[in-house]
């Protein structure tokens, strides 16, 4: 399991602790792991769970190496590995799939959860400049090297780009658009993304991601009804390149497409048991 960006971070800091690596993992992954322990879906007899952490400011390639290079240290082609990520760590994965280091082709498959393939328009200073003070702050906490590489990229001029209501001026992002150019492991590839049916008053959903699914609705170009409070459905479902069968859409929110935050224990376990149901498939 891959955790996704820590807005907190910054490359200048000392080495995260283990006591902060354990409440990083337990932020995310926590219902994740309470289920597991409980057996749920019969999880616990058929998997070992391990987690991954990194430090998210620094560049996804960069990650995506130290992933590989993990991997390749515990496994070998005989494991089944399957990679369940939430967010960035979806991208730290798919970067670890295309690495030059992933000789031994030990990553079988991989499942990610909100992961935005095509940026986050947040992330992006030709869209928050619209957004004054507010996009200033964003700025701010987006200003690392892994933050960078968040940025919305409109994919122009590739078969995958996006729709053309959904185009912001002078968005690009060359890091992820060298990394959408790969496709032959993309077969390995699920994606499960969020469209919120409605902001304020979303099951569940934390004010920043109410906030956050507000201003996609209402900003130029607008994500109505197509993004998870963070990330477009685009984006989470890597635009075309993946078939409609690996592509699954739940009315979450960002945060909640990790297990966490759920209106109800019942609304967290069943979409656990979703997910499960497409990782036992594989």
């Amino acid at each position: 399991m891959i955790h996704g960006w820590d807005f907190e971070e910054r490359n200048f800091e000392l080495p995260t602790t283990k006591a902060k690596k354990v409440a990083n993992i337990r932020k995310i992954w926590g219902d994740a792991l309470e289920m597991y322990s409980q057996n749920l879906f019969e999880t616990q007899t058929t998997y070992e769970f391990y987690t991954f952490t990194y430090r998210t400011s620094d560049y996804v390639e960069h990650n995506g190496r130290r992933l590989i290079d993990k991997l390749n240290s515990v496994f070998t082609p005989d494991d089944k590995v399957i990679l369940l990520a939430h967010s960035m760590g979806g991208l730290v994965a798919r970067s670890a799939l295309y690495h030059p280091n992933n000789t031994n082709d030990v990553i079988d498959f991989i499942v990610s959860l909100g992961t935005p393939y095509l940026g986050s328009p947040f992330a992006s200073p030709s869209y928050r400049k619209h957004l004054g003070a507010l996009g200033e702050l964003i700025g701010f906490v987006t200003g690392t090297a892994g933050g960078k590489d968040l940025a919305y990229t409109n994919a122009l001029g590739t078969s995958y780009q996006v729709p053309e209501s959904e185009i912001i001026p002078d968005a690009s992002n060359a890091y992820l658009e060298r990394l959408l150019s790969e496709s032959s492991k993309d077969s390995k590839v699920t994606a499960f993304y969020g469209e919120m049916s409605q902001c304020k008053g979303h099951p569940g959903s934390g004010t920043a991601f109410i906030i956050g699914c507000d201003i996609l609705k209402d900003e130029v170009p607008s994500f109505a009804g197509k993004n998870d409070g963070i990330v477009t459905s685009t984006s989470g479902k890597m635009s075309s390149k993946l078939p409609p069968e690996r592509q699954f859409v739940k009315d979450l929110d960002h945060y909640q497409l990790s297990f966490s935050s759920h209106a109800s224990v019942d609304s967290r376990n069943t979409y656990f048991g979703e997910v499960i149901a497409i990782i036992d498939s594989l």
